[in-house]
């Protein structure tokens, strides 16, 4: 299989011919130190003259066009905006609109702070900063001179004002006015002006420089133009004065360099393009030459070795291609115009010119041989010219349809390869031309690799590229390296070959156009590229895979720019597979969706509906939550200055008191808190969260309140937080594409600086004890070392060199110097770095070190090996581990250890303990000297749905998604009693009746009903293939040999299981026949229409036979049970002697013994609904609805089959369900009637207590304990509340709401007694107990 990692070799900017002179002024300055500082393409470059060397600043991703040291800027954008900014901490202070026209120049006024001047296109201004706001003042030209452009200012003191004009003339400010004219001080426009403690230095379009003293009187004027390396129509953009020298920078990207003394002898230090692209580019095949050529018509030799330019020609048209022949002897041309030109190397004159096509050549290469030269145009064509015989044509290749953009010669110089733009690649026999088909060109050797399309060169291909979006490839076959350039400004270095799609490969800017043309030197040692309108040409140093590893790599990292800015942007793995953990955390999808597009309809609907009712007198108050946050955080687990816990679940963040097992509660969040940290004093906690615009909640912990609300800068949400170590600024780091990375001063909630994080997730932001301005961030296959600098933030990678693999980080920690740093790998090996070079690794845990924290003298690490490791400063010795195991737990402990050595995710000391967080979602605090004590725990990862309270018992069942059923205890002692793992998650759960059994819904279709006690199978059965979404038992009285348990399957089957403990069978049925000798069950459909039944056949009577006439007719037994559109209406009777159900307008009462049948006949039309009074004053209560117009309620008497009350009321259609009161005296009844009216009864009266419309489709009303007023509690999946409502729920009915959950409320009940209320999160994986108040 292929390599597709990226290659171990590196590249190190060595140097740049070229200087921005182009449309830029005013860029060219001496540092203190007396080195040029200038800028080119993306980077700015220091040179010392001196030792003729470069240094680079490659912070920036476009072309640089101001140096904006005076802390003020102009945009380019349509209104020239004017800003001002505080540079040290990188904010805007005042922002205005320039001009409506362009602007050239802006000054401060050094003598008064707060004055500056702006000039362009026929105007200058006079600006005042007060405060925030930028006001300007038009300069008054008066008579004193024309108005007319200005190009250039300086100030002077005493509101003096010079300023060069268009026309050569020098104008003369007082505060607003025009005093006086400097006539003809220039022979043209006057480009550029610098002031300096000797007065004033002036360069114009005459190409002259003018020294000026501090009265701006004429001391001397410097002609270039009449220099030895002048030339007529010199231009100068930029000048600088410093002492004894003068600096100039011309319109053609040239730098002069003038002694004061020796002014008539200037020096010409710095050579680049300048108008048009530059694209051509070709290395001599023998020396450390490179020639380029360009659209300013020039053709251009350099020395790599010396880095200078050694030659120049100027030609009648724009080049766009070069090649040298095999000896470097000659040199050929390729023009726009569709010619070609061939020179003698030596001293640059030509050997022929010709022109046989019309458009440009933009690739041409000589045979290896020397024998022939191939030409490719724009018009397709390849011509193919014979050297020996004074370039003749002696073939032509036809193939393509559109531009060649590349082509290569064999070893043999037999065989050629194009590739052109639409695309396609050919080849072709030499010299003649003719086409040869693919597979016969298979196992030719090709001389240079330089075509972008081939198998060879797949994986160099991003997602989604265009064919041309990779200008120019070529590879190093003794390294196995390729280099490319592309549309983006990129220099990448892949393996090579690059067989398989999305490689990885290290990439380098500092282009700011495209990359036009990438070529290594004859010895393998450089790599050139050429920047299409940045008009540079860089030159790279080639560092191979010997020399980086090892301890070279410090060094060459002094000598080189580090412009190794990131790696591959792949979403494809390079190196075997992530662990299970990281990868399942990665997949993690934090997106949230938008509010219902139909909710203000909705709301509006509703708004017209009926009084709202008051909500109720009780309340919730939230008492404990069982969970915390394991799965996919990490560092969310600490100890305040008083001792408590503080960490997270759901949307709460907790703080825990270990003595008295209590919690106490920030509430402030709306969505799933992701991160935690706590201030250097452990007062304040900084708190994180998912959402589209997440929020940091800084607050404090003694009393709850929120203390700084930081929005705007992140989305998704934010992953990760990090105070500095003086507590005075705090770092984020989000989870949107670009992992940004936001420094805030918290306090005033103001952003300090932003930065793009990493193209992959960072787990880890740390932030250096020793230098606030540092911080480090580790995540998917990087370690970044950064500097906040002024408004932004520099990082530099981590160097691995050959002392470790390139892994994905999971922890980090500062040593005790601020160049020291120790980051856990996935490997579980524990990385030491030394500034941002590795060091030295050492293996200390069996799997991903996912924590670890510093102490006083050592480290603590925790791993997915369940082990905590203590160790030394240094990490040379581990002085001691501990291994969480479920026989080291104390008996102290809080609940039940699911597992042993679960994976450790936070881990924290203090107060003589160790607290480890872990994945398992449990908290545990360890002694040193060996006992564990666990504190929290919860549910693991997926969703919690199945809550269930005992009916008897102050606990409660969950079932979650993470196979496990477990117990909880409702009262003060808050924990875990019990736990099972299962086969497979589950959705639901239900206790029986009298507490002793407890049925599980599992989701892949089974069942299983457990000892409530132990939590043993009683029985399983596997009846469906989808979730068992709801579980319920139907009866009140439990019979020794018998279980009913009902359940809806995927929310939309409505069929009854009736499961036979003793015979350990399950039935199902929508219509269930009985045939009473075998108790066994048969399903039926019925039909459903309600029109009047035809007979099936008309029989004639015997009329023979002796008539009798039928005097009446009794019920003597009914085959039909209603269950396909109805629910709840199966019940036991009598002990279980009996059942009650219904069908048609009868309900049935059933003996299971006898098998007959009484029945209840009062119903003039289908019955809907049945339920029991289950108040011992009132057994054997019976309560049907029947569908109807004007529909009725029966009350009666199960025995005497009495009627007992008939209630009628507002139900349209027909009654959906009714349920009786813990105390037996309400009937609560719902409608089907399309608002779903709820009425609860006083049924011995025969009157209506209340009644109200409900807010969609009622299903059942799960709890019975009504009073005179009847709290219903509810969870609300899209808001993530918990509401309180009386039973009498009127549109938009008055509530309380409860915040906490992060995700959907999967479910809420009561606890037996009323005391306390459970609800369940779906995606947060908690359990929260509430007290009701």
């Amino acid at each position: 299989m292929a390599d597709k990692t990226a290659p171990g070799c590196q590249l190190r900017l060595e140097w740049i011919h070229g200087y921005r002179g182009h449309q830029c002024r005013n860029n060219l300055y001496y540092t203190a130190g007396k080195e040029i500082v200038y800028f080119v393409a993306g980077v700015g470059v220091v040179y010392n003259t001196r030792e003729h060397t470069q240094k680079f600043y490659l912070g920036h991703n476009d072309d640089i066009i101001r140096y904006d040291h005076r802390l003020a800027s102009v945009g380019l954008d349509a209104k020239n905006t004017l800003c001002v900014w505080d540079w040290k901490k990188g904010r805007v202070l005042a922002t205005a609109t320039g001009h409506s026209d362009r602007i050239f120049d802006i000054s401060w006024d050094p003598f008064l702070p707060h004055r500056l001047v702006s000039c362009g296109v026929k105007h200058i201004k006079f600006w005042a900063l007060c405060g925030n706001a930028l006001t300007p003042k038009r300069g008054i030209f008066g008579k004193t001179g024309d108005l007319q452009t200005i190009l250039c200012l300086a100030t002077a003191k005493d509101e003096v004002t010079y300023s060069g004009a268009l026309n050569g003339d020098i104008y003369v400010w007082k505060g607003l006015n025009l005093t006086r004219t400097i006539q003809a001080a220039h022979g043209a426009g006057i480009f550029s002006m610098h002031s300096c403690e000797e007065g004033f230095a002036t360069g114009g379009r005459d190409g002259c420089v003018r020294l000026w003293d501090v009265d701006f009187k004429p001391i001397t004027k410097i002609d270039l133009r009449e220099a030895e390396q002048g030339y007529k129509g010199l231009s100068i953009r930029s000048v600088c004065w410093r002492a004894d020298r003068i600096l100039a920078g011309t319109q053609d990207s040239e730098i002069f360099e003038v002694m004061v003394r020796d002014r008539d002898k200037p020096l010409l230090i710095m050579q680049g393009h300048s108008e048009g692209e530059l694209w051509a580019l070709d290395l001599h095949p023998k020396q450390p030459l490179a020639v380029t050529g360009s659209d300013d018509r020039s053709v251009r030799l350099w020395s790599l070795s010396e880095h200078t330019l050694i030659a120049r020609c100027n030609m009648e048209e724009a080049v766009r291609s070069v090649s040298f022949n095999n000896d470097g002897s000659q040199l050929a041309l390729g023009m726009k115009d569709g010619s070609f030109t061939v020179l003698r190397v030596r001293d640059m004159t030509e050997v022929v010119h010709i022109k046989d096509r019309k458009e440009v050549i933009h690739e041409l290469k000589f045979s290896p041989d020397g024998s022939y030269l191939a030409v490719g145009s724009n018009d397709g064509f390849v011509d193919i010219y014979a050297v020996a015989q004074r370039y003749k044509k002696v073939g032509e290749c036809n193939k393509s349809t559109c531009f060649i953009t590349h082509l290569d010669w064999s070893v043999d110089s037999r065989f050629l390869q194009t590739n052109d733009g639409a695309g396609e690649r050919f080849f072709y026999r030499m010299p003649t031309g003719k086409f040869m088909p693919k597979e016969e060109a298979k196992g030719i050797h090709w001389m240079r690799w330089t075509c972008v399309l081939g198998p060879e060169v797949n994986g160099i291909w991003p997602k989604y590229s265009n064919v041309n979006d990779i200008n120019s490839v070529d590879a190093n076959y003794s390294s196995a390296v390729l280099v490319t350039g592309d549309d983006f400004g990129l220099v990448k270095l892949f393996r090579f070959p690059c067989l398989k799609k999305a490689a990885k490969f290290k990439k380098y800017i500092g282009h700011s156009a495209h990359v036009t043309n990438v070529r290594w030197s004859h010895d393998l040692q450089w790599v050139l590229s050429t920047g299409g309108a940045d008009h540079s040409v860089f030159q790279w140093r080639f560092l191979p895979e010997g020399v980086m590893n090892g301890v070279l790599e410090p060094l060459l990292q002094d000598s080189y720019a580090d412009s190794n800015s990131g790696e591959s942007d792949s979403d494809l793995s390079d190196v075997p597979e992530l662990d299970s953990d990281i990868e399942q955390e990665a997949q993690i999808n934090y997106e949230r969706q938008a509010r219902d597009p139909n909710l203000p309809q909705l709301k509006k609907k509703l708004a017209g509906s009926l009084k709202r009712q008051k909500a109720p007198d009780e309340g919730l108050r939230l008492q404990f939550v069982h969970g915390y946050r394991g799965c996919d955080c990490r560092n969310n687990l600490f100890y305040t200055q008083a001792g408590e816990v503080v960490y997270h679940v759901a949307a709460v963040a907790v703080v825990y008191n270990r003595q008295q097992h209590t919690q106490r509660f920030y509430l402030g969040h709306d969505d799933d808190i992701l991160s935690l940290t706590v201030h250097p004093l452990k007062d304040y906690v900084a708190t994180g969260q998912v959402g589209r615009d997440p929020s940091i909640h800084v607050w404090d912990i003694p009393t709850l309140k929120c203390l700084s609300l930081l929005k705007g800068q992140h989305q998704r949400g934010v992953c990760a937080l990090e105070f500095t170590a003086d507590g005075k600024s705090l770092v984020s780091v989000g989870i949107d594409e670009d992992h940004s990375i936001v420094i805030w001063d918290w306090k005033k909630g103001e952003k300090l600086a932003k930065s793009r994080g990493h193209k992959d997730k960072i787990f880890v932001v740390k932030g250096n004890p020793f230098r606030m301005d540092k911080l480090l961030t580790v995540g998917m296959k990087h370690i970044k070392f950064w500097l906040h600098t002024g408004g932004g933030l520099t990082f530099k990678r981590g160097i691995f060199g050959n002392l470790g693999k390139h892994e994905t980080m999971m922890s980090a920690c500062y040593g005790r110097s601020e160049d020291l740093v120790f980051s856990g790998a996935t490997t579980g090996d524990v990385y030491i770095w030394k500034d941002t070079t590795l060091v030295k690794s050492i293996k200390a845990h069996d799997g991903p070190v996912f924590a670890m924290c510093s102490l006083d003298k050592g480290f603590v690490t925790g791993g997915k090996d369940g082990v905590v490791e203590l160790w030394d400063d240094m990490f040379e010795r581990c002085l001691k581990t501990y291994a969480i195991k479920r026989a080291a737990l104390s008996p102290s402990s809080k609940g039940l250890l699911l597992e042993d050595n679960p994976s450790i995710r936070a881990i924290t000391l203090g107060h003589g303990h160790i607290l480890v967080g872990t994945k398992n979602g449990e908290i545990l605090e360890i002694d040193k000297s060996g006992p564990m004590t666990l504190l929290v725990q919860g549910h693991m990862e997926g969703e919690v749905w199945g809550l269930a309270a005992h009916p008897l018992l102050p606990i409660c069942a969950t079932v979650s998604d993470d196979r496990t059923l477990r117990i909880w205890e409702l009262s003060a002692n808050h924990r875990m009693v019990a736990v099972r793992k299962l086969k497979k998650g589950g959705r639901c759960c239900a206790f029986s009746p009298d507490g002793k059994a407890l049925a599980v819904g599992l989701n892949d279709g089974s069942f299983l009903v457990v000892n409530a006690d132990t939590l043993e199978d009683m029985v399983t059965f596997h009846h469906r293939k989808e979730i068992i979404s709801d579980i319920r038992y139907l009866y009140t009285y439990i019979r020794a040999d018998k279980q009913l348990i009902a359940s809806k399957v995927s929310f939309c089957l409505h069929n009854i299981y009736i499961y036979n403990a003793k015979e350990d069978k399950c039935t199902e049925g929508e219509i269930v026949f009985i045939h009473f000798k075998t108790s066994s069950f048969v399903s039926c459909r019925p039909p459903v229409s309600r029109a009047a039944p035809l007979p099936d056949k008309l029989v004639k009577n015997n009329i023979t036979k002796k008539k009798k006439m039928v005097e009446e007719l009794s019920l003597d037994h009914v085959f039909g049970y209603r269950g396909f559109d109805c629910r709840n209406n199966l019940h036991y009777l009598n002990d279980g002697a009996d059942i009650i159900f219904h069908t048609a307008a009868a309900a049935v009462i059933q003996n299971l013994s006898a098998g007959t049948q009484s029945f209840y006949l009062e119903h003039t039309d289908d019955i809907l609904c049945l339920t029991v009074n289950q108040h011992p004053k009132y057994l054997n209560i019976i309560a049907t609805g029947q569908i109807g117009l004007a529909p009725s309620i029966h009350v009666w008497d199960a025995m005497s089959k009495q009627t007992l009350s008939v209630l009628r009321c507002s139900h349209a259609k027909g009654i959906g369900y009714i349920n009786f009161s813990a105390t037996g005296k309400l009937l609560l009844s719902v409608g089907v009637d399309p608002e779903h009216t709820i009425t609860v009864w006083r049924w011995q009266e025969g009157g209506c207590a209340y009644n109200s419309p409900a807010a969609g489709k009622q299903f059942s009303v799960e709890d019975g304990r009504m009073q005179t007023m009847l709290s219903v509690a509810f969870g609300a999946v899209s808001q993530h509340l918990i509401f309180l409502l009386t039973v009498c729920i009127s549109s938009q009915a008055k509530h309380k709401r409860y915040f906490g959950h992060s995700a959907h409320v999967t479910n809420i009940r009561f606890s037996y007694d009323d005391k306390y209320v459970i609800s369940v999160g779906g995606n947060d994986c908690s359990v929260f107990v509430w007290r009701c108040i």
